[in-house]
């Protein structure tokens, strides 16, 4: 349901959450990671077939990226040294 979080079985999701950081690019990439969830997550974001059951498109990582977008400039200001 939009709004709510994602509901998991064995809360696997909220441990597959990771981030990495290139300092020479200064960038930051943040998601799930595909050896917890695997494809999955991909199925639930972007609408598909996964182990032969269709799901209709929840995204997660889209929205939340379109909610915060404006307040991550000063959430990363000075949190990645040289």
């Amino acid at each position: 349901m939009p709004g709510t979080p994602p509901n998991t079985r064995r809360g696997l999701l909220k441990q597959s959450l990771l981030f990495g950081v290139e300092k020479q690019r200064q960038s930051v990439v943040i998601g799930p990671a595909e050896s917890f969830i695997g494809t999955a997550m991909t199925a639930h974001e972007f609408g598909g077939i996964y182990r032969k059951r269709r799901y209709p498109k929840r995204p997660l990582m889209g929205p939340t990226l379109e909610k915060t977008l404006p307040k991550l400039p000063a959430l990363w200001e000075n949190s990645v040294k040289k």
